[in-house]
């Protein structure tokens, strides 16, 4: 079993000074590989690694540029082994190594299959060229699925194999007519022909195309094999990551892997498209269909590493054959961008683009490719475009930042990037925005959400803001009943609204609004924090201005006349009267802003909504239809699913009215029910030990929960309900702490109060582990101690309590496992 398909071993040659491996290696010309000096070879079964001795062909622990080939052979010597050896293992590398070779076995008469070595191999139909069968040592593949061998026999020159697989049983007939033709069926008189050697002028034309209507929620299956894997292997397990516009969330599902290299997943998807794949060496995009079965074959040590069988094989034969088509360079496009001007970074990225289709172009005419793999391939180009397109502000901040060394936790630059002008824009299209066969590429998921939040359709200067009273109006209309103190807080509002007021802030407003909108674009960094501080308080220019001199920012001339005019407005009498009230309320101001947050979030959700879909209108001329009502199902789906806070059927129904896509308006209720059974499945669950904060001494915060696992090695999470990928590394170790649950090992998860209550009690209980839910002064102390400028945020306590690594890198599970069990021996 080799973890690394573009690395062959060719020849060992085992000596009497001396063990040396011949290898062959295929990879991108210009690009460097490394032979580590911890490079090793070992005994399965022995504990001693025996670590390279010197190496011809190639330098050892040096970076070795690829020739223009793109290939390249040498040879590494080891020590000698003894002649009693029957298997060993390669392992590039001791502590960190990449990747490794099992079970290289130098005694051939070890194992026999039943079946001659003449029938054994993958072999495709003759007349289609596509696979249908493989024969291997200890098991077959063939209609989608793995068998083992019951018995094997030959009369009158024909086999017969029979195939066992659970309670099933089937016997297949194979008839060697050459080293390359065999006849292979189900009964000795329904034989057809195959071959091992494929040929691709055989492969069919075809011409159908997918159409427009994708959405189709069914199980998707996803099956596979890979060849000679090894049990003692540290990785069991591997992930699909589907990007699930509707919902705007990147779901993932576990793959298991069996002892015998078999693996299976099944899972409901809304429709067709490209999904990601983790498996232990195996990271790409497969394209999946509701309904359908897919299985992939892994076969590093043959000349078709990769194979696909099923529904969906042609088309992933063909996509996997695309799998390079990529010009785009992310580290040329930062080299460069802050010499890009909007228009410059558009023309190069189409240049990129075009060059796609070119060498799409190319492999056309080599290979008879469909016209499904084609058309997605096509839409791959063209929303990957987009969204580059869409991101040139951000990636050009980004660039800055970098080559400028300012932290992404500094939120003040002193760099404004060139808008692009309403010309950029010009390929975002009505019928391109709205195209439903668009979502069958992940793609299109990064498009949407770079369309959400672009420029272009951020606040277009008007006030989309909630004024005290605008709550009070909104409360009113749906019947709600004030409270006394509510009441006169409403009452008092009510008496300083009345059309002159109204008239003089729209005055204010439009005479200095591009004043306004270049001061908040200045500063609104910088006043973040300010806003934080003083929540519920009215905020004067008085303020604002001690609060930048305190940062030592230098005002330019036009902020110093916008705040003179803010302050002079706020010195008109109707607003001086207004002010005065407001001072009164001000604490049952505050108080009723928190007793109807939740409210106001909805209502604000609502106004933003309302301004983006404006803007979409007046300034794209993308109509509403499939990308304003994806939009519109992440804002309602988001907190449904992400937080679990399922909605009313009342609620449900509102929503659902919003809606032009029926799919997307069933899809919504569909989340909201899924939502209601994993929060009762939760609760049967209960997996999760949930802990009241212990009592500290402020700053021991810390130390106080760490007494409870003394004599454990402890993973801390530092996470919050809200947060994607929080709750994506949770999934990704959950299969890593079932394997862990005997080891002296605690998981430990930490959050503050921005996860809601009701969310976080209807979330955790599917999270096995310790949990604490601290305040936020807590927080506030903890991210001090630990230097926490997002999440999630990973620390390692050893078992003494002591913090072995503040900041622990994202790893994967082997990794992980390896450095959690390092400390536990220790």
């Amino acid at each position: 079993m080799s973890t690394a398909s573009n690395v062959k071993l060719n020849k060992v040659e085992v000596l009497d000074s001396e063990t040396i491996l011949w290898f062959h290696v295929r990879y991108t010309p210009g690009n460097w590989i490394s032979i580590p000096d911890q490079s090793f070879i070992q005994p399965v079964g022995s504990k001693e690694k025996l670590f390279i001795v010197s190496a011809d062909g190639i330098p050892v622990n040096e970076q070795f540029t690829m020739p223009e080939s793109g290939e390249v052979s040498y040879k590494l010597v080891f020590p000698k082994i003894d002649e009693s050896v029957a298997k060993i293992d390669y392992g590039e590398g001791n502590e960190g190594g990449t990747w490794f070779i099992y079970d290289i076995q130098l005694k051939p008469e070890l194992f026999q299959s039943i079946l001659p070595e003449k029938l054994s191999g993958s072999w495709f139909r003759s007349e289609n060229a596509q696979w249908e069968i493989s024969l291997f040592d200890s098991v077959a593949i063939y209609n989608s699925q793995v068998w083992k061998y019951g018995s094997y026999s030959e009369k009158d020159g024909i086999a017969k194999i029979e195939l066992k697989r659970d309670a099933m049983k089937k016997d297949v007939y194979a008839r060697l007519v050459s080293d390359s033709i065999c006849m292979i069926g189900e009964s000795p008189s329904s034989m057809t022909a195959y071959s091992n050697r494929p040929d691709e002028s055989a492969i069919p034309a075809d011409e159908d195309l997918f159409e427009s209507s994708v959405f189709q929620v069914d199980t998707v299956t996803y099956r596979g094999y890979i060849r000679n894997f090894s049990p003692r292997y540290a990785q069991r397990t591997g992930m699909v990551y589907v990007n699930n516009a509707v919902v705007g969330q990147q779901i993932s599902h576990l793959i298991r892997i069996a002892d015998d290299g078999s693996f299976e997943a099944k899972f409901p998807n809304c429709n067709a498209q490209n999904v990601l794949v983790r498996l232990p060496f195996f990271y790409g995009t497969i394209f999946l269909e509701p309904g359908k079965t897919t299985f992939q074959l892994f076969d590093n040590n043959s000349q078709n590493p990769v194979l696909f069988m099923g529904d969906c094989a042609r088309i992933n034969t063909d996509l996997h054959r695309l799998k390079d088509i990529r010009s785009f360079n992310y580290d040329e496009m930062r080299a460069r961008i802050l010499d890009f001007s909007p228009q410059e970074y558009k023309a190069w990225c189409d240049d990129l683009q075009q060059r796609d289709y070119e060498e799409l172009a190319k492999h056309g005419k080599e290979y008879p490719l469909s016209a499904r793999a084609k058309q997605v391939k096509s839409l791959e180009f063209d929303y990957r475009n987009a969204e580059r397109l869409l991101s040139y502000t951000m990636q050009k901040v980004s660039a800055w930042r970098q080559e400028n060394k300012i932290p992404n936790d500094q939120w003040q630059i002193d760099f404004k990037p060139e808008k692009p002008d309403s010309s950029y824009y010009d390929f975002l299209t009505n019928d391109f925005a709205n195209n439903p066969l668009g979502v069958m590429t992940a793609e299109y998921y990064f498009f949407i959400n770079r369309l959400m939040y672009s420029d272009v359709l951020r606040d277009d200067g008007s006030n989309v803001g909630l004024t005290t009273l605008d709550i009070i109006k909104e409360l009113r209309k749906t019947g709600y009943q004030f409270t006394a103190d509510e009441e006169k807080l409403a009452l008092l509002q009510e008496e300083v609204s009345s059309t002159e007021y109204d008239e003089l802030q729209k005055e204010f407003q439009e005479k200095y609004k591009e004043q306004a909108q270049a001061f908040r674009e200045n500063h609104e960094d910088t006043l973040k924090h300010f806003y934080q501080e003083n929540r519920g308080k009215r905020v004067t220019p008085e303020m604002m201005e001690a609060y930048l001199a305190e940062q030592h920012i230098e005002l330019t001339e036009e902020d110093q006349a916008y705040l003179v005019a803010l302050k002079a407005f706020n010195k008109e009498p109707l607003m001086a009267k207004v002010h005065r009230l407001q001072s009164e309320v001000g604490g049952s101001v505050r108080t009723f802003h928190d007793d109807h947050r939740a409210f106001v979030n909805e209502l604000f959700a609502k106004r933003r909504i309302e301004t983006r879909n404006k803007q979409i209108q007046t300034v794209l001329g993308i109509q509403p239809g499939l990308a304003t009502d994806i939009m519109l199902s992440q804002d309602y789906c988001r907190p449904i699913v992400s937080e679990m806070t399922p909605v009313s059927d009342e609620k449900l129904k509102e929503m659902q009215a919003q809606i032009n896509t029926p799919f997307i308006a069933s899809y919504i209720a569909l989340m909201n029910d899924a939502t209601k059974a994993k929060i009762e499945e939760n609760k049967k669950l209960a997996v999760a030990q949930i802990n009241d904060v212990p009592e500290n001494e402020g700053d021991d915060i810390f130390e106080s929960i760490m007494k409870k696992y003394k004599g454990k090695v402890v993973y801390v999470d530092f996470w919050a309900t809200w947060c994607g990928p929080c709750r994506s590394g949770i999934e990704r170790i959950k299969p890593l702490k079932e394997e862990m649950k005997d080891e002296n090992v605690a998981f430990v998860y930490i959050t503050n109060q921005s996860s809601p209550k009701g969310t976080y009690d209807n979330m955790i209980p599917s999270i096995s582990g310790e949990h604490y839910r601290v305040s936020e002064d807590e927080w506030n102390i903890l991210s001090d101690k630990f230097k926490i400028s997002g999440i999630p945020h990973y620390t390692l306590v050893g078992k003494n309590g002591n913090v072995i690594n503040p900041h622990l890198p994202h790893l994967q599970n082997s990794e992980l496992k390896a450095m959690l069990m390092k400390h536990v021996n220790e």
